[in-house]
């Protein structure tokens, strides 16, 4: 038995939000085939000096490989007519350099550029295009870090209604932080909590697959977590998951509203604004508990809710609204990230609904958030009719929509 034992690179660019491979089409009996450069090891060589000599034949190209990619696949010759004899081949990873090809005719009859898909269906060996599937994996590994800077909150001012608690959280301590500071941004901060994935609008599919891959390959996949994202990723990710035989759908649409100008409520309500202290804790921990048990979101232990009543506390600016007879009505939490604040946790206990307490609640802390020089949000739920209507008549303006997909 024979075997023998070939080196190439693959070799790709990225350009205009694509990234593209070096393909080249052989001569003689290889002149229907398509694959990446490569070539047979000569005596006293390693494989990372075929490589480079094999590109630098092949196609004129000089390149420098990376480290930390190496793919090989073993084959029967059968195809060339040894079926007795195997083949190895080895392929290294490099970025394009801007030179000019130098085609080698006697090796080569075309030498042209690829987008993954394109070259996935033109390549006609499983090897080559499982070669080019695991360099386009790592590859989308590479494009992203866990280093949050100036630019990821530059492209969230695009959306900065919408996205605002994911700005606030992409700076506290994560499970899951990835970006690649220009197309994508994902953040998990652990459980209960939703993962936030940020796409620019005209975002591709190519680009909502690189962020299915990575919610898949962290195990955000498993039934357990959900996504708040745009809707045009959303629709991606049920009909992809969909293909994975994965059940994903939308589980709540959401409002994003900010107020410039609060209106006054036109109904008068028994009762004042108070504010959350230490003395209010356990009050504010069955508010906790009731209020998420009814959106059935991020759901916690009552341990947890004394733990993050106690810091509400602390902050000072989570409020109770009180009536003539002392007992705590409805509640209203604000959350300040830059010149923005999102109140949330607006809850009214059951009994005292539509009596325009949570109306008269939220216009005072609108009013308190505007004098600490903020502009206020909220997020809501679409369902959420009565609630919705209440804040659009304090001046709550409809700014953007997402939805949460699990």
């Amino acid at each position: 038995m024979a075997d023998e034992k070939a080196c190439g690179v693959i070799i790709y660019k990225n350009e205009n939000n694509t990234r593209k491979y070096v393909i080249i089409r052989g001569v003689g009996i290889y002149q229907g085939y398509y694959g990446f450069p490569k070539g047979h090891m000569e005596p006293g060589e390693t494989e990372q000096e075929t490589a480079i000599r094999e590109v630098k034949e092949e196609t004129g190209l000089d390149v420098v490989l990376y480290d930390d990619f190496r793919t090989v696949d073993e084959h029967p010759l059968a195809r060339e007519g040894r079926p007795n004899d195997r083949k190895t081949n080895v392929y290294f990873l490099a970025e394009y350099r801007g030179q000019e090809f130098v085609m080698q005719k006697s090796e080569v009859s075309e030498i042209v550029w690829m987008d993954y898909e394109e070259a996935m269906k033109c390549m006609q060996y499983e090897e080559s295009r499982r070669e080019l599937t695991e360099a386009e994996e790592y590859l989308q590994n590479k494009d992203t870090d866990n280093h949050v800077d100036e630019r990821d909150y530059r492209l969230l001012e695009r959306d900065r209604y919408t996205f605002l608690v994911l700005r606030r959280i992409i700076g506290s301590e994560c499970r899951l932080l990835l970006t690649d500071h220009e197309r994508l941004i994902i953040c998990f901060t652990g459980e209960p909590y939703p993962v936030w994935i940020w796409t620019p609008d005209d975002a591709s599919d190519k680009e909502y697959e690189k962020a299915y891959l990575i919610a898949k390959e962290n195990g955000l996949l498993d039934g357990e977590h959900s996504f708040n994202v745009k809707y045009g990723l959303a629709e991606y990710f049920i009909h992809r998951a969909a293909n994975d035989n994965l059940t994903l759908k939308i589980k709540m649409n959401m409002f994003a509203y900010d107020c410039q100008n609060p209106i006054p409520p036109k109904s008068d309500v028994d009762g004042n604004i108070h504010k959350c202290t230490e003395q209010d804790i356990d009050d504010l921990v069955d508010f906790l508990a009731l209020f998420h048990e009814e959106v059935e979101v991020d759901k916690k232990s009552i341990a947890e809710y004394r733990q993050d009543a106690e810091n509400y506390a602390r902050t000072g600016r989570l409020y109770f609204w009180v009536n003539d007879q002392g007992r705590k009505i409805a509640s209203c939490q604000y959350a300040p990230t830059g010149d923005m604040a999102s109140i949330n946790l607006v809850y009214t206990q059951k009994a005292y609904r539509r009596k325009h307490y949570a109306e008269n609640l939220v216009y005072q802390v609108t009013k308190i958030v505007q004098d600490e020089g903020c502009t206020p949000m909220l997020y809501t739920n679409t369902d959420y009719v009565a609630s919705n209507a209440c804040y659009e008549k304090i001046g709550y303006v409809l700014r953007g929509k997402l939805c949460t997909v699990g």
